[in-house]
């Protein structure tokens, strides 16, 4: 069993057609994103922690192999410390080293927050932040290292999902960093064999755990010990 979270739109449909052909694969977008459903509530980095769960729990219900992309990885670690038994390994791609430290949103943040789930204002700045223009700039300053895969079809695809009703809600949680999970410990704790997890953090370093047992954290990219 295969279960991939936040797939990377188009280069996510691929991955999971490679998986497939060695796995049974599910592909899950989390509650507010992707093609999933959008209610008006405070997203927190709780209750996408508990749907990872739940899902693996009552639907996989068998140790699985665990792809998570970004910030997603963070809920994915705080579930294999928790439920070590439903994991069968993990895979990290490209999880940011926010996930290793400790962070609460300020006044600024939280102020964002709140101001984009306003429904007059708050709707305004958010369609803003998701014009067309603002996410092929967005991809092009950090999702692609090659221009030329941000294509019509990608920016068009984007601006269809931030554009349904009540997405201004998880996007809120998500740009104020009221999402972010701090795993420091559960990732230092997670019993894992043979296996390194290194992340490098935004200084240089590497946040560095040996001699785990189970399940198997693989980085996409790990730092190359120097």
């Amino acid at each position: 069993m295969a279960l991939a979270l936040e797939p990377r739109l188009l280069n996510g449909a691929r991955t999971s057609i490679a998986l497939s052909e060695q796995f049974r694969v599910y592909v899950l977008d989390l509650l507010g994103f992707g093609l999933s459903d959008r209610p008006s509530i405070d997203y927190t980095e709780e209750i996408f922690t508990d749907l990872v769960g739940d899902f693996l729990r009552e639907v996989i219900a068998r140790p699985t192999v665990v792809v998570a992309h970004g910030l997603t990885s963070a809920y994915v670690i705080a579930n294999a410390y928790r439920r070590p038994q439903l994991f069968e390994r993990l895979v990290l791609v490209s999880p940011p080293s926010s996930i290793l430290e400790e962070s609460l949103p300020g006044l600024i943040p939280n102020a964002l927050k709140y101001t984009l789930r306003t429904p007059v204002i708050g709707q305004f700045l958010y369609n803003i932040l998701t014009s067309r223009r603002a996410i092929e700039g967005y991809y092009d300053r950090q999702g692609y290292h090659n221009p030329g895969l941000i294509t019509d079809e990608l920016v068009e695809y984007v601006f269809s999902s931030a554009h349904q009703s009540n997405s201004r809600f998880p996007a809120a949680s998500l740009l104020s960093g009221n999402l972010h999970m701090d795993v420091y410990e559960p990732l230092a704790r997670l019993q894992i064999r043979g296996h390194n997890a290194s992340i490098r953090d935004k200084r240089g370093f590497q946040a560095r755990k040996s001699s785990y047992r189970y399940p198997c954290v693989r980085p996409f990219q790990p730092a190359t010990p120097g």
